[in-house]
């Protein structure tokens, strides 16, 4: 079971922005973007190609959720990896996520 988890990211040009798993924003990303539901929740299970795939696949999918109620005008994800830190920055924040531990 996914633990509520809300935590911040700080990406490359100094914007923060908020990152969120729990059940029922996953919920609401899989009826609004099917396709990035599936690769976060392959990425949260360690099914992609590598950690890097993975890391990016479930903070892109952690940052959606964060604003699925506005999803519309959220950075598409090239735009989102454009403005990613460096890796281990990125690690430590899915590692909070796929942890459970709140912020």
């Amino acid at each position: 079971m996914i633990k509520q988890v809300n935590t911040t990211l700080k990406l490359s040009d100094g914007e923060k922005v908020n990152c969120v798993l729990n059940m029922a924003s996953l919920f609401k990303l899989e009826q609004a973007r099917p396709g990035i539901y599936e690769q976060t929740s392959l990425g949260m299970n360690g099914i992609t190609k590598d950690k890097t795939h993975a890391a990016v696949d479930v903070l892109y999918g952690s940052y959606l959720c964060a604003n699925i109620d506005n999803i519309d005008s959220c950075m598409n994800k090239s735009e989102f990896i454009e403005k990613l830190p460096g890796y281990s920055d990125m690690m430590s924040v899915v590692g909070e996520l796929l942890a459970g531990k709140k912020k």
